[in-house]
Parts: structure tokens; C-alpha cells; sequence
């Protein structure tokens, strides 16, 4: 089980995301699975991913921030009977500035998670993960293979 931040970069992240699901809307109950659905169109993103970026656990690409801040800049993703991330080209001057305004905040708190999970690692990682596949800098790895011969 992955140990949850309690303070911290992360921890800030998780908290404004949960912060938007919960009150950003008032009067209006967004679940995490309604949310992976508006999020996440034909292929929806599934509750416990959500509930991961809440957490502190896992952080959202830069492509699940922008379709946040597209969901939360207005109130009528919430109307109507399923939930839904507008397109671009139907939000208002008003909505745009404020889908802008809430991209930038969160691709921000975004960056500073990252750099802090970058700069200190886990203990509860490297007990888990150490030996010869941990590769503690946090960069991508790449296995390289040969095909096998025929005989």
C-alpha cells in the first residue's frame, strides 16, 4: 500500500481536486464515478484513479488537468442529466478566462508535486522497490529486447 502524503505539494494538489468535486458546484453531488465519466467521454476514467489524485497517491497527466479546469470552469457541465466536459468552442469569454485562470493553479500545484516526489524520495518505495529494477531519479526506463531466433 502506497503511503499518502499528508503535507505537502501533493497533498495540496489532491486537496484543491477534491476541493472542486465536492464544492465547486453547491447543491450539486459529483461522485468520482460521474466525474471519470464527464472526464473521460467513450473511455471513462475509473473511480479509484480519481480517488488516487484525491489521495495524494498518483497526480494527473497535464492532459487530465486541462479536461479538470475545461469541467469545473462552468456550471453547465453539471446540467442536465449525465455530466459532461464542454468543448472549447462552447464556452463563453467569461468561461474561458476561468477554465484558464484554473488550468494554470493546477498545472502549477501539478509541478510542484512532481518536483517534490522527484526531490525526496518515498521510504515506502524504496523498501518495496529497491534492487536491480529501481531506478530512483524517476525517469522513464526503456527495456530494450532482441528477437528470439528462430531455433
Amino acid at each position: 500500500m502506497t503511503a499518502q502524503p499528508t503535507t505537502g505539494p501533493a497533498r495540496e494538489l489532491a486537496d484543491r481536486l477534491r476541493e472542486l468535486r465536492v464544492s465547486r458546484f453547491p447543491g450539486v453531488a459529483i461522485t468520482q464515478r460521474a466525474l471519470g465519466q464527464a472526464l473521460g467521454g467513450r473511455r471513462p476514467i475509473s473511480a479509484p484513479l480519481i480517488s488516487s489524485w484525491e489521495n495524494g497517491s498518483s497526480t494527473p497527466t497535464e492532459h487530465r488537468i486541462a479536461a479538470y479546469a475545461m469541467f469545473f470552469a462552468t456550471s453547465r457541465s453539471v446540467e442536465g442529466e449525465a455530466f459532461r466536459l464542454l468543448r472549447e468552442d462552447e464556452l463563453t469569454e467569461r468561461e474561458h478566462a476561468d477554465r484558464a485562470l484554473l488550468e494554470q493553479e493546477l498545472l502549477s500545484l501539478r509541478a510542484h508535486a512532481l518536483s517534490d516526489e522527484l526531490a525526496e524520495p518515498n521510504p515506502a518505495f524504496a523498501s518495496a522497490l529497491g534492487g536491480p529494477w529501481h531506478f530512483g531519479d524517476g525517469h522513464q526506463v526503456s527495456i530494450i529486447c532482441a528477437a528470439i531466433p528462430p531455433e
